[in-house]
């Protein structure tokens, strides 16, 4: 059996030591560097919408130093958002290995659910 690897075997993950040092606002707005979100325009977030808030936690750990990580991110709200954010296997295995608090939590819908006549009525 080939195995392939990717980036995501070689790219570091990066977990603080306690989820008290997450320092980040837990609403606001926030300006995220370009290189967290690689997309056009001021990268603005609005934390207090559910899906701004979604984005800036799943770009902010995939991306971050642990530095950032701290900067952006805030453990209640973390903890709030951890079902519905979507992350890499191996990031959420990190993060919940470290922290037994988002262990458990159980995965969440999608923040967009598309029914299944949607799907066939697009087809």
């Amino acid at each position: 059996m080939t195995q392939h690897l990717t980036i995501r075997h070689f790219k570091p993950i990066n977990v603080p030591a306690s989820l008290s040092k997450l320092h980040g606002p837990a609403a606001g707005t926030v300006s995220l560097p370009h290189h967290l979100v690689w997309a056009p325009g001021t990268n603005e977030y609005d934390l207090g919408d559910l899906g701004a808030a979604a984005v800036v936690y799943q770009a902010v750990l995939t991306e971050g130093t642990t530095a950032e990580i701290c900067k952006y991110l805030n453990a209640d709200r973390l903890i709030q958002l951890w079902p519905r954010l979507s992350l890499d296997r191996f990031i959420i295995d990190a993060w919940e290995s470290r922290f037994p608090e988002l262990k458990g939590r159980g995965w969440a819908p999608p923040l967009v659910t598309i029914s299944n006549e949607t799907l066939l009525a697009s087809h």
